[in-house]
């Protein structure tokens, strides 16, 4: 059995909820009093992962979602950042980043396709000390799109200082 994020005795687990290690590492970096914010909206709770002072919400997302689910959750928390966990695909070579000048294209082998439909700001964890922040994505094969490389710490820095830090 996988330990799981200990919420406070008088709540319910949010159906959203996903606590992979990865998840819980990166929740870690954060103080514990932006973590799992209860959110209501028209009557309906979730749990954000990160709720920053100015209502920005962090989701971090290691599993696939649907289109719907990206739409459901980007409805709901209106200001939000999106955080995908890709560091399997790219250590087995199927997320591919190439230097194209000013920024970086990709290829991407069994892609996660409905990351492409977020309209909100994506960044994609390659899991070596790496972001890519998405740019475009197109949905169709060949599955590729365009962004930059930046260096976690350089997108934790700028989330310390969304905290007010």
């Amino acid at each position: 059995m996988a330990w799981h994020w200990a919420h406070s005795v008088d709540t319910t687990c949010d159906i959203w909820g996903e606590e992979t290690e990865w998840h819980l590492n990166w929740k870690a970096q954060f103080p514990k009093e932006l973590a799992e914010i209860s959110i209501e909206n028209n009557g309906i709770k979730h749990r954000a992962d990160i709720c920053f002072p100015n209502e920005t919400v962090i989701e971090f997302q290691h599993s696939s979602l649907s289109v719907e689910e990206i739409r459901e959750r980007e409805n709901f928390y209106k200001n939000m950042i999106w955080i995908f966990d890709v560091s399997e695909s790219f250590y087995k070579g199927n997320f591919i980043p190439r230097f194209a000048i000013t920024h970086y294209t990709f290829r991407w082998k069994h892609a996660r396709k409905s990351i492409a439909y977020a309209s909100k700001p994506v960044y994609l964890d390659l899991g070596n000390g790496y972001i890519f922040h998405l740019s475009k994505m197109y949905p169709d094969a060949p599955n590729g799109g365009s962004g930059k490389i930046i260096r976690k710490i350089k997108l934790m820095n700028n989330f310390i200082e969304m905290a007010g830090r």
